[in-house]
């Protein structure tokens, strides 16, 4: 599915949140910006080597849509980490049939977008070298927080459609 239409998808579903669940999803967000410094504060040499080694190779040549899903762009989009105005426009090219350097590289070529602390999951947990021995409890954490927020998207939208089912009932 394209990113575009994940991106609208990801407003339409923010848009719609009551209160409570938006301070909900803020909490969610908060904790996973927090493992998320976490994680680059300690990985820190693991990402100054990948940027001497690859260059920021992960981020060329890529189908940015699998990296990049619905529950990362409702986590950037509630955390803080940039417009949705911002986005769309950087998904105005987007091809999702051809890989292609990420879209959400500052002028096509870098850095990226996103602050540290606002990434999409796979972008901050993945690393070029093998050995992540030492920063493994904080990727998991990572995994951990973006798993629960999926899962508080998931719920939503079954509670909306319990919802819609309810009230067409006779």
């Amino acid at each position: 599915m394209a990113l575009k239409y994940q991106l609208q998808r990801a407003v339409r579903i923010l848009k719609r949140l009551p209160e409570e669940d938006l301070k909900h999803l803020d909490g969610l967000c908060k904790e996973i910006q927090r493992d998320e410094g976490r994680l680059n504060r300690k990985a820190r040499p693991l990402l100054e080597a990948c940027m001497k080694t690859c260059e920021g190779l992960c981020c060329r040549n890529v189908y940015v849509g699998n990296l990049i899903g619905l529950e990362d762009l409702i986590f950037i989009l509630a955390g803080g980490g940039s417009t949705a105005e911002r986005m769309a426009r950087c998904l105005e090219n987007e091809d999702p049939l051809f890989p292609a350097d990420c879209v959400f590289l500052e002028g096509g070529r870098g850095p990226c977008i996103f602050p540290e602390t606002a990434r999409p999951e796979k972008c901050i947990v993945s690393f070029c070298h093998k050995n992540t021995t030492a920063v493994h409890k904080e990727v998991a954490r990572v995994k951990r927080d973006f798993a629960r927020l999926g899962w508080f998207i998931r719920l939503r939208r079954l509670r909306g459609l319990a919802r819609s089912l309810v009230r067409m009932a006779p």
